[in-house]
């Protein structure tokens, strides 16, 4: 996963850790691509002061997740969800209508299950 994508999601995860204008910029940085000086003439600090709290605050949310890895723990259910909803696929390309229909229904609710854990 390239840092970009990281970061916004370790921001998901642990932003409430951040100040509010720590979130704020790296909010602004990784979720809507805003350049520094962008960053800086929207929250009244200087682009120098903008490159610190992202530094800050990357330093922050890698910190936290290289103690609690949240992060890795959820790319590990989503990948055994994937792989259940894969089965259960199969298992329902098998089956009359009436069992094919319930299992749709859980294909289809393990799908969100995936969706919502870490964006997909």
């Amino acid at each position: 996963m390239d840092k970009r994508t990281e970061m916004a999601l370790l921001l998901d995860l642990y932003g409430e850790l951040l100040t509010d204008k720590q979130r704020l910029v790296l909010d602004q940085y990784y979720n809507y691509d805003l350049s520094l000086q962008e960053i800086a003439d929207n929250v009244g600090i200087s682009k120098q002061g903008v490159y610190d709290i992202l530094k800050r605050s990357e330093h922050t949310l890698s910190e936290t997740e290289e103690k609690l890895k949240l992060l890795e723990k959820l790319g590990r259910i989503r990948a055994a969800l994937e792989k259940t909803r894969d089965k259960l696929v199969l298992i329902r390309d098998r089956t009359d209508n009436e069992e094919g229909d319930m299992l749709d229904t859980a294909i289809l609710e393990i799908g969100d299950l995936v969706n919502n854990l870490i964006g997909g």
